[in-house]
């Protein structure tokens, strides 16, 4: 008697125990990808501003450099599973970019399965006093269990080279 009433009790039991664990791991979830002011992704959007406050120089046959930890890095040298940032340019050449401000046209959310995953955000940028500035991309590689880059690692990413858009 004693048995049946035990397993009559861990019928009733074990569905709560389920249904209380798929609520705790959605209550995580949430609380991981949420539009918390510490993500970017929700951070910056279209109509933002991004102001470049160094002069940054363009190589030859390059139409964009590489950031990382406030450097500028070539490619082959920047550690691609640690947050680093790509900014654009249409005009190929030796060229500098001086300090200016853009405005934010177009932001996308990328995730690519290629070889390893890649989180990043690609923002179109338009400067009207140097229409050559197309874009800032920033991201990192990752694995099954990263996400896409914070905020705040954009901003080390980019360290004095740019004043981003403040979390909204």
């Amino acid at each position: 008697m004693a048995i049946r009433e035990i397993e009559g009790s861990l019928s009733i039991i074990s569905p709560a125990i389920y249904i209380i664990f798929a609520f705790t791991i959605f209550l995580s979830s949430c609380a991981r990808s949420g539009d918390s002011p510490g993500n970017y992704i929700y951070a910056i959007s279209k109509g933002d501003k991004f102001v470049l406050k160094k002069d940054i120089a363009i190589t030859t046959r390059d139409k964009h450099v590489y950031l990382q930890n406030g450097e500028i890095k070539f490619y082959a040298n920047v550690d691609k599973y640690a947050p680093f940032c790509r900014f654009a340019v249409s005009q190929e050449g030796t060229h500098t970019i001086r300090p200016v401000s853009m405005r934010v046209t177009k932001a996308a959310i990328y995730q690519s399965l290629e070889n390893d995953f890649n989180y990043y955000v690609k923002f179109d940028v338009r400067a009207p006093n140097n229409p050559s500035i197309t874009s800032l991309t920033c991201g990192a590689w990752g694995s099954f269990s990263d996400t896409h880059i914070t905020f705040t690692q954009m901003q080390q990413a980019l360290g004095n080279y740019f004043e981003i858009p403040e979390p909204k």
